[in-house]
């Protein structure tokens, strides 16, 4: 999962906005529609509208409303600021960056800029120049908590795991029901190998949130570590749910039924994997060692091959693709890979 999640750009953005931005969009958006109607010039209606259409999930609408508001008003920040969000939420991080910066110009003490400036630099795996937007958001804002757990998010990505506990406790003192900073937190505490820890947290977000497919994943790889193998696909299965086309998802699942002996099933997830990201060396990994456990070596040694061709100094892989070689008689090749294998481990890979 990135990151920072899209529920919760949206919050941000709903936070920073007009009380009546709860009401029911459709008619939000036909009352700007007619304020605009009335008054073509209304640059505010305009970015309103924007931001409606922005929470609708209409983001090619958004982003037209903001830009005619722009149009009529080039200091308008806050239209800079729902369009990076905009642009952040589709993927358009460099465009989001450009737009929040613009709004920072214009009004520097935009709390809501700074952290969607940082949702977007942590976007593009940018940590350190994510969390130093989160970072100016809390001291323009201490009581966002959107930036504290998204931050603590970023510390995650450098690895700075006591770091992102902080945060996300941080966070959730603010907000108590901020489902993904227990999310967050829950996968620090797995990184940290504190497994029950991570499992009520995880839990915890998903009482909140239960359509954070997030939290699914962090208490399913939890419970994978536990051997607890039943609990962890049952999770993936959900994750799997409400995100039918994220590979990893399935990877892990598949993982989780090769360590249960269930070697057909892990083929079949990691393939599954395999046609959602073709590049995902781990599911070729975990799809070849069931291959070789059915003892069907020639697809175990294709689908070593191709983590080699991905990952060429992943010396695990050669060495697994000895191991088939050798089971298969082929002396030769086996020393082959082992020899390379214990070359590529001596030179740190």
């Amino acid at each position: 999962m990135n990151a920072t999640n899209r529920d919760y750009l949206l919050l941000r953005e709903a936070d920073a906005s007009e009380p009546d931005e709860f009401r029911d969009l459709e008619a939000l958006i036909a009352d700007y529609t007619e304020a605009i109607r009335r008054n073509p010039a209304d640059a505010a209606a305009y970015h309103r509208r924007g931001l409606a259409y922005n929470r609708k999930g209409d983001f090619q609408s958004a982003v037209a409303d903001c830009l005619e508001a722009i149009r009529l008003d080039p200091n308008n920040s806050v239209a800079y600021r729902i369009l990076g969000s905009t642009h952040c939420l589709t993927g358009n991080y460099d465009e989001a960056i450009t737009c929040c910066t613009a709004a920072i110009k214009l009004d520097p003490g935009d709390a809501q800029a700074h952290g969607l400036r940082g949702d977007a630099h942590h976007g593009k795996n940018d940590y350190d120049r994510a969390i130093a937007d989160y970072t100016e958001a809390i001291r323009l804002d201490p009581d966002d908590h959107f930036a504290y757990a998204n931050r603590g998010a970023a510390h995650i990505g450098k690895g700075e795991l006591e770091e992102a506990i902080a945060d996300c406790t941080e966070a959730i003192r603010l907000d108590p029901e901020n489902a993904w900073a227990y999310a967050c937190r829950g996968s620090a505490r797995f990184g940290l190998r504190d497994f029950d820890q991570a499992i009520a947290d995880c839990t915890t977000a998903i009482e909140l949130d239960p359509d954070n497919a997030w939290a699914y994943e962090r208490r399913g790889n939890a419970f994978h570590e536990k051997s607890d193998f039943d609990q962890a696909i049952a999770d993936y299965t959900a994750a799997i749910r409400l995100e039918p086309s994220e590979a990893k998802n399935y990877c892990d699942r598949g993982f989780t039924y090769w360590s249960r002996g269930d070697f057909d099933q892990a083929i079949a997830d990691c393939t599954e994997a395999i046609r959602l990201d073709p590049r995902m060396a781990s599911a070729y990994a975990y799809r070849g060692a069931a291959h070789r456990r059915n003892g069907e070596f020639e697809q175990a040694i294709a689908d070593c091959t191709e983590v080699i061709r991905l990952q060429p100094n992943n010396a695990a892989a050669y060495r697994r693709r000895g191991v088939v070689y050798e089971a298969k008689g082929d002396s030769q090749r086996a020393a082959d890979d082992f020899e390379r294998a214990h070359k590529l481990k001596s030179e740190g890979w």
